[in-house]
């Protein structure tokens, strides 16, 4: 998954969705486990998960802190289980941030905690063009 964002940083939380055929979905999300200040790795159950590019290193957080997954934006698979995130920082114009998985997952889920503001908009290109599961207020307020 590959994408370009300016603007002001935002956490993110990648998950692997699993669907049995006649059974409900089921997700695992990232454990974020270690960061730079340009890197970030984890695992997805027994996928390996890497991200490159610009992170807001004060608020990555890997291992405990405050759970900033809370309200309504999540409904569409719920609220990741721990306060794991990494903050993806501002970037130079056509700045790429990649995250890479250990092998092949298919239509992978990026949950967004945060994303820009009327005083710091953010645009996102992505190699292809992703589906709105659902949106709505956060830790940090908003409505969409």
């Amino acid at each position: 998954m590959t994408f370009q964002k300016l603007g002001s940083f935002i956490g993110v939380s990648a998950l692997l969705l699993t669907i049995t055929s006649g059974a409900q979905a089921q997700f695992t999300w990232t454990d974020w486990t270690a960061s730079t200040a340009t890197t970030a790795t984890g695992t997805m159950g027994s996928v390996g998960v890497g991200f490159t590019g610009n992170l807001f290193t004060p608020a990555v957080q890997t291992s405990g802190g405050t759970n900033l997954w809370t309200g309504t934006a999540y409904s569409a698979t719920g609220a990741p289980p721990t306060s794991d995130v990494i903050a993806i920082g501002s970037a130079a114009s056509g700045f790429t941030q990649t995250i890479n998985f250990g092998s092949p997952v298919v239509n992978p889920i990026l949950a967004v905690l945060s994303l820009g503001s009327s005083s710091a908009p953010t645009t996102w290109t992505f190699s292809s063009a992703p589906a709105i599961l659902s949106q709505g207020a956060s830790f940090f307020g908003g409505t969409n």
